[in-house]
């Protein structure tokens, strides 16, 4: 797992022990749309770096 995601996840528990989410699938919710959008940016950003030699 990339440090991001590991960091992602430790900030989601975090905020989930702070806020008492009633439930583990809200918050396996949360970390699975999180994981998504974090790939999905990550993705997005690699080419346009790359494009900026």
């Amino acid at each position: 797992m990339p440090a991001g995601l590991s960091g992602m996840d430790s900030l989601l528990d975090a905020w989930g022990r702070v806020h008492r989410i009633g439930g583990p699938a809200a918050h396996v919710h949360a970390e699975g749309e999180a994981e998504q959008s974090f790939i999905t940016g990550r993705e997005d950003a690699y080419p346009a770096l790359r494009a900026r030699k």
